[in-house]
């Protein structure tokens, strides 16, 4: 059973890209006692081509050499893999963001107008109530001046 490092190494990808596969069930995993990924090696290899482990016959010092710089590159290949699966990541983040910002400004752009038909309703109930307001007043000081008015006025009219 591999762990994630010693899986990823034995595919040249980064422990990051195995373990992304694992959480969304590319590879099957099980989990040992302390909580680490165990992965069976057909398992890793049904997704994954194994890393090809010849090495060609060379002197001792050329083959230290050649391996030192292998692990280099192979170092830097997984890096530059977990780079751009965070660089794809963060391209995904940015897509969702700018699909959540239109979608507020869509909402806020609604809401705006709900609120401006609301308030242009309420300026209009206030001119009608101004103009209700105006009636009742001139009608209130009719009453007041006919009230005043002695009764033989009333009954017979001005003259």
């Amino acid at each position: 059973m591999y762990s994630l490092k010693q899986a990823a190494d034995a595919v040249g990808k980064s422990k990051a890209t195995i373990h992304r596969d694992v959480k969304k069930g590319k590879i099957s995993a099980n989990k040992d006692g302390n909580g680490h990924y165990k992965i069976d090696p057909s398992e890793l290899h049904r997704v994954y081509e194994p890393v090809s482990q010849e090495t060609p016959q060379e002197t001792p010092i050329e083959t230290n050499r050649d391996t030192k710089r292998d692990s280099e590159i192979k170092t830097l290949r997984a890096e530059l893999e977990g780079k751009k699966e965070l660089l794809q990541e963060r391209a995904t983040r940015i897509e969702e963001l700018k699909a959540d910002k239109e979608l507020i400004k869509g909402l806020i752009t609604n809401q705006s107008d709900q609120t401006n038909r609301e308030i242009e309703a309420l300026r209009a109930k206030v001119e009608e109530a101004e103009v209700a307001k105006t009636k009742a007043l001139k009608t209130a000081r009719r009453w007041k001046e006919e009230a005043n008015k002695p009764w033989y006025r009333k009954l017979f009219g001005n003259g």
